[in-house]
């Protein structure tokens, strides 16, 4: 699950210390779980696509319009940082929420289910 998921569609999992948690990946089918890994997937690839396709079409526009500020070039950085936190959330977004699952459960079990 990614970052921007958690957002969009998922704070209906929300555990009891706040960490957003699905817990449909631990007890789905393997299919539910490739087609959420691809929905993952697709979206991750619309947000390159759509960088890839806008970014140099901006900078066409701001050369052409030449008003002295360079402001496509602060787009498109700004843009490539939320851009690689998509892909660092893509490629380590389920690992990490399934070992902050663990540990928030392993310390709930040792406290005895007291508040």
């Amino acid at each position: 699950m990614t970052a921007s998921r958690w957002i969009a569609r998922d704070w209906r999992h929300v555990s009891c210390v706040g960490f957003p948690y699905d817990q449909s990946m631990r007890l789905s089918t393997p299919e539910e779980r490739a087609k959420k890994r691809a929905d993952e997937y697709v979206g991750l690839m619309w947000h390159v696509a759509s960088y890839v396709v806008i970014v140099p079409f901006m900078f066409l526009l701001d050369w052409y319009l030449d008003s002295g500020i360079d402001w496509a070039h602060w787009v498109a950085i700004l843009w490539a940082v939320g851009l690689l936190f998509h892909v660092i959330a893509y490629f380590i977004g389920d690992r990490f929420t399934e070992r902050a699952y663990e540990r928030f459960l392993e310390q709930e079990k040792q406290r005895g289910g007291k508040a």
